[in-house]
């Protein structure tokens, strides 16, 4: 007489239990193959439209030299590839286009006294100096020609600690009491920090502008496509150009039944991963591994070739409530 197999001892989430019978794992996979015969023009009109989604907004499997380094949100390698471009005296070819971009954005939103928009885009910021992680300001630029410190606080995973912007402030004033203080907070999402008298700015602006100063720039090789990886890993990684958006919303629109037919089936299950890893070279007998629940018994139980190993009991393991 075949023993049954042992109860599973509950767990919390996910669960081990003794499970009713389940349907053969040959219908869900008839079942999926017979939709993507039915959707099968939707499907390729959806990937005709999806690669010319990757082309224009750049979003292909390349290389990236910034993914390469691990930078994807690591905000000291952010701030340093920043203030390089930042800094007119450096070798890259932007001048200083990228700074003006980026000042004269900040002054639309809060004007330093004697720093106009016009005086942005008019002085000679040639000789300004640009520190990184000096006297704690991720980035620091000092401006002559404005008599303006211009300093940006950098934050992408990492909280605003209680009152860091107002002593930052405070001591740019006492340090630097000869220049006007500008000050930038830089989030993902440009929300404004607890000291008002910072500018707020999200990554989205800090892409605008250097787009902006790459287009009126004529710059070498090298350095264009810098510029383009980093544009390519800060709207994959920290925030996505309202184009990007805008066309991806197109795209959904356009596609549903299709995208929600790869979302159905090609959706990546961390429990069916872990499971199949587990059993890999065990004698187990699998039914079913899906996304959220996968039946199985392991072979010394006696099911296998059994008259019930179909309709038998099985062992079920599940991620749902």
């Amino acid at each position: 007489m075949t023993m049954p197999p042992p109860q599973a001892t509950p767990t919390p989430h996910p669960v081990a239990s003794i499970a009713p019978p389940v349907p053969a794992a040959t219908s869900a996979g008839a079942a999926a193959d017979q939709d993507l015969i039915d959707n099968e023009p939707a499907l390729l009109a959806m990937l005709g439209d999806l690669k010319k989604l990757q082309a224009e907004f750049n979003l292909r499997n390349d290389f990236n030299m910034f993914d390469a380094v691990g930078m994807q949100r690591q905000e000291i390698r952010h701030s340093r590839f920043l203030a390089y471009l930042l800094d007119p005296r450096n070798p890259h070819g932007l001048g200083s286009e990228f700074l003006r971009a980026v000042l004269a954005q900040a002054v639309s939103t809060n004007r330093p006294p004697n720093v106009s928009a016009l005086r942005v885009e008019t002085a000679n910021l040639d000789l300004s100096t640009v520190y990184c992680e000096r006297d704690h300001f991720d980035v620091s630029v000092e401006i002559p020609s404005l008599k303006l410190l211009f300093v940006i606080e950098n934050k992408i995973d990492a909280l605003e600690s209680q009152n860091q912007l107002n002593n930052y402030r405070d001591h740019a004033l006492l340090r630097y009491k000869d220049f006007n203080f500008l000050g930038v907070f830089l989030t993902v999402n440009g929300y404004q920090g607890d000291d008002t008298a910072w500018s707020a700015m999200g990554y989205g602006t800090i892409i605008a502008a250097l787009k902006r100063a790459r287009e009126y720039s004529s710059l070498p090789p090298d350095t264009d496509m810098a510029i383009r990886h980093y544009i390519s890993l800060v709207e994959r990684n920290i925030v996505a150009s309202q184009p990007l958006i805008d066309a991806c919303k197109a795209l959904y629109k356009q596609h549903r039944t299709a995208i929600d037919l790869v979302v159905t089936h090609g959706q990546q299950s961390a429990l069916k991963e872990a499971f199949l890893r587990f059993a890999d070279g065990k004698p187990i007998k699998t039914a079913s591994v899906r996304s959220t629940t996968v039946y199985f018994f392991f072979n010394s139980w006696g099911y296998e070739g059994h008259p019930n190993a179909i309709t038998g009991a099985w062992l079920l393991i599940s991620t749902q409530n």
